[in-house]
């Protein structure tokens, strides 16, 4: 009949807390009623999560014991806004904001640490630091990195000052001062580090074999037949490449110096050398410069001289390793005399190979060479 009403009285609790208990009065209508009740439980406030009934997702809890509001995502509690206290929330999800009041500092959950937001800035370290935060540091107006254990001075990738490789004898070898990026670390190396095979990482010392020497974290050396990837070793992630050497057939170190931003072999290899007025020809001929040029450098660097029996014209030409047409040369030696004195050249390698090709298109003479003598490297 139109009016006629019931009376309900409800005593709804989870996990031991009493959140509502009351009566109200509904229209004799079911669907009202339940609508009604599962209002109740997109509120509710406790210490702890509702579990029984399962909460919906949208539901928000009100965890009363740190005043933060949560909602229910389907499968985990989210903190909804950024809770500001001086000590992190507990159980948090990955993703949740905490404003950490202690240190002025916002931090997000990683789903294992809290980690900084933004750069702290301050004359002091930031406290409880997390692997990976920044610090810029104000006194000594310097950014830091948190490395797990220590603050230290960050670095833009690729940063290096020194740190070379210097030849110093047949079975040794040094890596020079200076300062290097490894990992967004600067490392710095004071004084020359004395590197010998006892600090090749596996197997034992090769003949006729290029080797990689790195620095790691902690400043500490190692010699390793592995090319680096993007100037890392393939199998450690913290032994930055800083140059390379060549253990030769005698088993020892191939002689070499730094010089105009590359490295210059003291052994250098020529290559076409001619004997009384070599036939010209236009076919290509290779020159393998693996013993010169490790499969890591970016540039070859070429020195020629050119005799020939008579003046005019195009003498000899350079190209790169699998070049598929004449047109592709790097240099043309040419001249009006008889002679030309030679010069220097430094072109593009082909990584791969190590090797580039010439030819002679006029006759020459004894005398003449194109030589391998160096390489330029980007570690």
């Amino acid at each position: 009949m139109a009016g006629h009403s019931k009376t309900y009285t409800l005593d709804y609790t989870a996990s031991g807390d009493t959140v509502y208990t009351g009566c109200d009065k509904l229209e004799d209508n079911e669907d009202e009623m339940i609508a009604w009740i599962n209002s109740l439980k997109k509120s509710y406030a406790s210490s702890t999560a509702p579990s029984s009934p399962s909460p919906d997702e949208g539901q928000l809890w009100y965890k009363s014991d740190t005043n933060i509001l949560k909602v229910y995502d389907g499968s985990n509690w989210h903190i909804v806004g950024i809770p500001v206290a001086a000590t992190a929330p507990s159980s948090p999800q990955e993703g949740d904001l905490w404003w950490d009041s202690t240190n002025d500092v916002l931090k997000v959950y990683t789903g294992s640490a809290w980690k900084l937001v933004s750069t702290t800035v301050g004359s002091s370290a930031l406290s409880s630091p997390q692997s990976g935060d920044l610090w810029w540091d104000s006194t000594n107006t310097v950014l830091k990195i948190y490395d797990g254990s220590a603050w230290r001075d960050y670095a833009h990738d690729g940063f290096r000052d020194g740190c070379r490789p210097e030849y110093k004898g047949d079975a040794d070898i040094y890596i020079g001062t200076g300062s290097i990026e490894i990992t967004n670390l600067i490392i710095e190396v004071s004084s020359k580090i004395t590197v010998t095979w006892s600090d090749l990482d596996t197997g034992s010392e090769a003949t006729s074999t290029w080797y990689y020497l790195y620095l790691d974290t902690s400043g500490s050396a190692h010699i390793s037949a592995t090319a680096p990837t993007s100037r890392y070793h393939g199998s450690h992630s913290t032994w930055r490449c800083v140059g390379s050497f060549y253990n030769n057939a005698s088993g020892n170190i191939a002689k070499f110096y730094y010089h105009n931003d590359g490295w210059t072999q003291w052994d250098a290899v020529s290559f076409g050398n001619a004997v009384n007025a070599a036939t010209p020809s236009d076919s290509w001929t290779e020159a393998d410069c693996s013993s010169l040029v490790p499969s890591t450098a970016t540039r070859a660097d070429i020195n020629y001289r050119v005799y020939k029996p008579s003046s005019g014209g195009v003498v000899a030409a350079v190209r790169k390793e699998g070049s598929s047409s004449t047109g592709n040369e790097i240099l043309d030696i040419s001249g009006q005399g008889t002679y030309d004195p030679g010069g220097q050249i430094r072109f593009p390698m082909e990584l791969a190979s190590q090797k580039f090709e010439y030819r002679y298109a006029t006759a020459v003479t004894a005398y003449t060479y194109i030589t391998c003598y160096g390489y330029e490297e980007d570690l």
